[in-house]
């Protein structure tokens, strides 16, 4: 989708420009790291046809749990590299505003692709006549969905932007 590539756009310059914030930086990272994903598997997910939803699903999922587990998965990168950057991120974490609408955002989404997916499959089963969700729903929610994604992204990036030229953050004024 063009939504991705247009993601994908926005989290390499916030990538470089969350360098300075090891919080920022680890969750653009991992955001980087799990869109990577999803665009490389696009091609292939998407034949799967009927439960391509489920792939949906389970990517928005793995979304979640990467996000809400940054902090520990930095741990578990420092228990296995000892780099202090990751000792960085577990001293400085902190839930930021962008990680707590990205969740919203990938919860929502995942019901979307959970209810289509259950729409297709009694579709295919001849339970139902006509597809609504899939036909009328799914691209719509999904472009809102990620569209807002990156304005979320783009929004928190340039506020850090700021409050880093500023000396503003971590309360250094």
């Amino acid at each position: 989708m063009i939504s991705d590539t247009i993601l994908l756009l926005v989290l390499l310059p916030a990538l470089l420009i969350a360098w300075k914030d090891a919080n920022a930086r680890w969750l653009m990272m991992t955001l980087l790291g799990i869109q990577i994903i999803d665009m490389s598997m696009y091609q292939v997910a998407i034949t799967w046809v009927h439960h391509y939803y489920l792939w949906c699903l389970a990517l928005n999922l793995l979304f979640i749990i990467v996000v809400l587990g940054r902090k520990q998965w930095a741990g578990a990168a420092y228990s296995c590299s000892k780099l202090p950057f990751f000792k960085e991120v577990i001293l400085k974490y902190n839930l930021t505003t962008l990680e707590c609408a990205l969740i919203l955002m990938y919860m929502c989404s995942g019901v979307v692709c959970a209810l289509v997916w259950v729409e297709v499959q009694l579709y295919s089963f001849k339970v139902i006549t006509t597809p609504y969700l899939y036909h009328y729903v799914f691209t719509v929610a999904q472009s809102v969905i990620h569209t807002l994604e990156i304005l979320a992204v783009a929004s928190y990036i340039t506020r850090l932007r700021d409050q880093l030229n500023n000396g503003a953050l971590y309360g250094n004024h």
